[in-house]
């Protein structure tokens, strides 16, 4: 359904993507759940993916920059005036094939989305500019056959192949219109090339928060607000924890945050995880999340093999409670390794780890 830039790390909706939309609307009815309940979500997204989710226009290069690097540079350096040789034509890489779409086609998308997003059309003709810029990429695609790319049309779209063999005639890149070609390839990048699928999305999304709704947040806030912040406030997040049978100032607990505080902030994030299923510290800070630190017994029931230390059990959680089942090792070092153990290997799954 989604893509992720190797560079950035952000994800985005995949062009072409063969998911029926209803996916796509049940993903953004799941986003908005999320955000109307106040949890933050392991998901990276760029600033083009909320600013057309506040129906704000996106249309210069900086906006961008974040999502797709290399694509802005790219056409920073064609707007600086490397366009020598390069067509007025949108590329559009997808199950398993590089197509061409050119300026007709474009205009042709645009025209047509407004009767799609009414429900006048199902789907979105998606005309293929040129046969020879067709390459089969893999033979196990479903749409592996370079000559018939809409032998299986693709969800929201009418995929129609070149009528003739020989390529035709671009329109080149020239000094008068490489400014609006920039334009017109940044709104290809983040909405045309998607348009189905996005507009799959903001149905579920806005069934549940309607866009006046959303006016108060701008592309940035709502970022925050929905993915949270990748550092975590240590020192807040001890303020705020509870003990049962624990108490915040004795050395054993002392020497759990001194453990944490020297651990990576991967390991951190994952500490969190375990105990409270969230990656990402909230934007509303810390009393947003339950944090509880609850002694348990340590040694196994099962069986007297093997010496004390290897019947210690390891910490377990309960993330609907937020609380961690910490026993009381009997060092420093055991604890650190067994912990470990338990971010390692209960990191995921249902219930307790």
């Amino acid at each position: 359904m989604f893509t992720t830039d190797v560079i950035a790390g952000l994800s985005y909706f995949r062009p072409g993507s063969l998911q029926p939309l209803y996916m796509f609307e049940l993903f953004g009815l799941l986003v908005a759940l999320a955000l109307y309940n106040g949890i933050t979500l392991p998901v990276s997204f760029p600033l083009a993916f909320y600013k057309n989710l506040l129906d704000l226009p996106c249309d210069e290069l900086r906006e961008i920059q974040d999502g797709w690097p290399d694509i802005a540079r790219s056409l920073q350096s064609i707007n600086d005036g490397a366009y020598e040789g390069l067509d007025y034509e949108f590329p559009l890489e997808a199950n398993g094939l590089r197509l061409s779409i050119d300026k007709d086609s474009l205009d042709t998308i645009r025209m047509q989305i407004g009767h799609y997003t009414s429900g006048k059309s199902t789907k979105i003709d998606l005309q293929i500019s040129e046969m020879s810029r067709i390459e089969a990429a893999s033979s196990s695609s479903p749409l592996a056959n370079p000559y018939h790319p809409a032998d299986q049309d693709w969800p929201g779209w009418e995929v129609h192949a070149p009528t003739i063999w020989e390529s035709e005639e671009q329109t080149p890149l020239t000094a008068s219109n490489v400014a609006s070609y920039t334009t017109d390839y940044i709104h290809w990048l983040h909405t045309l090339s998607v348009y189905p699928q996005q507009n799959a999305f903001r149905k579920g999304f806005h069934a549940l928060i309607p866009l006046h709704h959303l006016k108060l947040f701008s592309p940035l806030t709502l970022s925050h607000t929905l993915e949270g912040s990748s550092t975590i406030d240590l020192p807040a997040l001890r303020a705020a924890t509870k003990y049962t049978h624990y108490t915040p100032t004795e050395p054993y607990i002392s020497t759990f945050w001194s453990i944490l505080t020297r651990w990576p902030s991967t390991k951190q994030k994952s500490l969190l995880k375990f105990v409270t299923a969230a990656e990402r510290w909230p934007i509303t800070g810390v009393g947003s999340l339950t944090f509880r630190i609850e002694e348990m017994a340590g040694y196994s029931m099962a069986g007297n093999e093997g010496n004390a230390e290897d019947r210690m059990l390891l910490p377990t959680s309960s993330t609907c409670f937020g609380t961690l089942y910490l026993p009381r090792y009997k060092d420093e070092e055991t604890l650190e390794r067994k912990l470990g153990i338990a971010l390692e290997f209960g990191g995921e799954g249902f219930g307790t780890a």
